[in-house]
């Protein structure tokens, strides 16, 4: 089958809102009609909620990308107007430049490390830990979070 986003000249209007797009709406988070039921949709083994900063460009951001492509597992909120997470085994994954990775977070050494610092002060805990997230349920979590930060 040939790409059918190569045939698709202009702007078309959002099923949902109306407005103007080319491929999908950054606002209604759905593709336009004409390409409902081409583009792939996959299947993530957790549930993410993207959290924007409420500065962030719509047009610009490539959250939206995921929103299109598992809509089943990604959720769109932009701050301050997010879920209430304190019931809920949570993993904030945060961008820094001292940041641990994921696979760095599920690692046995570092998941034991982690799990070993209760009684650690703040300047004491393994990098990119903190006390609010010492992610004793890391490794049964449900659901993360993305945060992007918007500069």
């Amino acid at each position: 089958m040939a790409n059918p986003k190569r045939k698709l000249e202009g702007r078309h209007p959002c099923p949902k809102c109306g407005k103007s797009r080319k491929f999908f709406c950054y606002t209604c988070y759905v593709p336009i009609s004409e390409l409902e039921g081409v583009l792939p949709v996959v299947k993530l083994p957790i549930k993410i909620d993207i959290i924007k900063h409420k500065h962030e460009i719509d047009g610009k951001s490539t959250a939206g990308h995921a929103a299109i492509l598992a809509r089943d597992d990604v959720s769109i909120y932009t701050y301050p107007d997010i879920p209430d997470y304190s019931t809920e085994n949570v993993v904030l994954i945060f961008p820094s430049q001292h940041a641990i990775s994921i696979s760095q977070l599920v690692d046995k050494e570092n998941y034991d490390s982690i799990i070993n610092s209760n009684n650690l002060t703040l300047e004491e805990l393994p990098r990119g830990v903190n006390r609010s997230t010492l992610m004793k349920t890391a490794l049964k979590c449900n659901k993360a979070i993305t945060y992007l930060e918007s500069e």
